[in-house]
């Protein structure tokens, strides 16, 4: 589980304004998304873990719905800014409203 920082959660929160950040509808069941993976390979190993993972950039608030339906659609999560590549810098990529993918 990941250990994201309280000041980054309320960047997020902020700047999410209540809604999720997929579809645009209004939130309060939330899970926090990362752009990027998280870990490397699931290991949970903080040492392993880069220091820009758990960045106000690198995160969506999602309803679980939307979080799901984003690792079950990687092409199109990524084509909507939802999964970044490692080698891109997450600030770089726009993320776009979807409401379908509800």
């Amino acid at each position: 589980m990941s250990r994201i920082p309280p000041a980054v959660i309320l960047e997020v929160e902020e700047r999410a304004a209540g809604y999720c950040e997929a579809c645009g509808w209004p939130a309060a069941r939330v899970e926090f998304h990362h752009r990027q993976a998280r870990g490397m390979g699931g290991t949970g190993d903080e040492q392993l873990r880069r220091a820009d993972v758990d960045t106000a950039g690198n995160l969506l608030r999602l309803h679980p719905a939307c979080h799901a339906w984003a690792h079950a659609h990687p092409a199109r999560a990524r084509a909507l800014g939802w999964i970044v590549p490692s080698w891109a810098d997450p600030a770089d990529i726009p993320v776009l409203v979807d409401p379908s993918c509800r």
